[in-house]
């Protein structure tokens, strides 16, 4: 079993994710990321997705369980299937530091503690879901829906195409399909 506090859990999060993640940011902030930067991305991405899901426990602290509850709740509101694959594995990285590392620790203590104390304004839980789609410019949307359903089988295709590649990497292979049944979903919605 994973524990993020043994020293081979303390030893996965830092050489498999946190030391990878830090150098592709510094590439990416550089604009200094090519193609021959992938199989790092994909490597960091697959050891992430790897990472287990925290489990709640006697040892954690309080504020660990709120995090972790606080998370949970977040994902049953944001149900978006194609970023959950990858901002599910981010917040497990985040509760495991936060719950091992006493200077991810106190950082994320002071910032949400800087947050309450100016006054942040928190969501109401029945918020409605965002309206940005409907908000937009009528000839706007207009444009993009156009574009949107005018590309479509090109977008198909080149995902397809890009899935048949994946194919070895499982994870990019079930990246795609989520995102080709999303692009099914949004035409099913256009018609």
């Amino acid at each position: 079993m994973f524990s993020s506090r043994s020293p081979e859990g303390q030893t996965y999060m830092i050489d498999k994710i946190q030391n990878p993640g830090k150098q592709i940011i510094r590439q990416l902030v550089a604009n200094n990321f090519g193609i021959s930067d992938l199989p790092k991305l994909v490597g960091l991405l697959r050891d992430l997705a790897h990472l287990p899901e925290p489990v709640k426990s006697g040892e954690m602290e309080s504020n660990t369980l709120r995090l972790i509850d606080a998370f949970d709740d977040f994902f049953n509101r944001f149900n978006v299937p194609a970023y959950l694959n990858i901002f599910r594995p981010i917040s497990y990285f985040i509760i495991h530091k936060y719950h091992t590392d006493k200077f991810y620790h106190d950082g994320l203590n002071d910032i949400i503690g800087g947050l309450i104390k100016r006054g942040w304004e928190f969501n109401k839980l029945d918020n409605p879901p965002s309206k940005l789609w409907d908000s937009g410019l009528p000839k706007t949307r207009a444009k993009l829906i156009s574009t949107l359903q005018s590309h479509y089988k090109v977008m198909q295709d080149k995902c397809k195409n890009l899935t048949d590649e994946a194919k070895k990497e499982k994870f990019l292979k079930q990246f795609f399909d989520r995102l080709l049944d999303t692009i099914d979903q949004e035409v099913i919605l256009w018609k």
